[in-house]
């Protein structure tokens, strides 16, 4: 399940004039991006008060949102239930993006062959937040899992690709993770904590970091 982050403002669109507030964040803007973010692969479909429910928004306000993004066509309505999904328009906002990013053309061939050889899949990935998101992916015709989509999400904290990316970090960027992962899970953090040290531990011996999810039979590098 993709979890949505607390939002950092108030949910009664009253309170947006109240201390502290940034006069230049658009508080409405964010509350549509968080209904957005909060269909996953899990839930595509999703009610009012489901979406009210991950977002933590009241469901007046997410009733309004819904309603602007359906007649904007980033939602649409699922005939069968009269619940909720995402259109097909949003892929368009990710396109120009992807097409801009050269290195997918670049890397594609060297990735194929790299996924023949593991008869596996290799795959390309961007940080967002505290995921990595995959901008390309190529797979073995005989490998045993299915390829990763484009727009998949990876979380940093427990998967190789995320422990890569930590452990090649600027120091700077390093702690910034560390505070957001504290922050989001403080139970936790302790474990994650000891993990993130293994793998900066693995990258700097072998230049790569390893991931093993044995109930799956996977083993991610």
């Amino acid at each position: 399940m993709t979890s949505v982050p607390t939002p950092l403002y108030a949910d009664d669109e009253s309170d947006e004039t109240a201390a502290p507030k940034d006069p230049q964040f658009a508080y409405t803007l964010a509350r549509g991006l968080d209904v957005l973010r909060s269909f996953d692969v899990a839930c595509p479909i999703l009610s009012n008060s489901e979406i009210a429910e991950r977002t933590g928004m009241a469901r007046p306000t997410v009733a309004r949102l819904v309603r602007t993004l359906v007649i904007q066509g980033y939602l649409k309505t699922a005939a069968s239930s009269g619940r909720y999904r995402l259109a097909a328009s949003v892929l368009s906002i990710a396109y120009p993006l992807l097409a801009q990013l050269n290195v997918r053309q670049i890397a594609r061939q060297d990735m194929q062959q790299l996924a023949n050889f593991a008869r596996g899949a290799v795959s390309l990935t961007m940080r967002s937040g505290l995921n990595m998101i995959i901008v390309e992916s190529c797979m073995d015709n005989t490998a045993l899992t299915g390829r990763p989509d484009l727009g998949a999400t990876r979380p940093i904290a427990t998967t190789s690709l995320g422990a890569a990316y930590y452990s090649g970090s600027e120091p700077q960027e390093q702690a910034e993770i560390r505070q957001s992962l504290r922050a989001a899970d403080p139970a936790g953090w302790p474990a994650l904590q000891k993990r993130l040290e293994n793998s900066e531990r693995q990258y700097r011996a072998n230049g790569y970091c390893t991931s093993e999810a044995a109930s799956m039979g996977i083993r991610a590098v």
